[in-house]
């Protein structure tokens, strides 16, 4: 089975049927049940042409829940960082951003010192894996060069494994 490509519109609409799967009470626990499952592949291949799997629906649910989950902590518990009920956006103020992007910029200068250039897979990763606090925290914590790129290059297999 072939990895599911994602487009916003194609994430609205499952998140779209499977919100009246909930409503219909087709989510009794955590996930959808089987009928909720197959509404969803039909409504699905209805209105976008394309056949995913029930593991692939279930595969974007748990990101989605990752995503929604971080974006909470963003949102309620990281200083500096606030919502805007007009724009319905995150704001942060200046001194926020700037402690961040500093943040970022010196982490990712610590990337290409243990060895990842700009062109490589490891170096990839990281632009994604250091969005994260705790990820950043994991790296720093690591003694040797050879430690922090094998990680690297750990996670960026391993991510592609799924």
């Amino acid at each position: 089975m072939s990895k599911a490509n994602w487009s916003p519109e194609m994430t609205t609409i499952f998140c779209n049927l499977a919100t009246k799967e909930k409503e219909k009470g087709n989510r009794p626990t955590k996930f959808l049940n089987p009928t909720g499952y197959k509404n969803i592949e039909v409504g699905f291949f209805q209105q976008t042409g394309k056949l995913y799997s029930r593991l692939q629906f279930k595969n974007k649910w748990g990101s989605l829940r990752t995503l929604y989950r971080d974006w909470l902590i963003l949102k309620n518990t990281s200083t500096g960082l606030g919502w805007n009920d007009e724009t319905n956006t995150v704001s942060a103020d200046d001194e926020c951003k700037n402690s961040v992007a500093a943040e970022i910029e010196k982490i990712m200068e610590e990337v290409v010192a243990c060895g990842a250039n700009e062109a490589s897979d490891e170096y990839f990763i990281a632009t994604k894996l250091f969005v994260k606090f705790e990820n950043r925290c994991f790296f720093n914590n690591m003694k040797t060069s050879d430690g922090k790129n094998n990680w690297l290059r750990r996670m960026y297999e391993e991510r592609n494994r799924h």
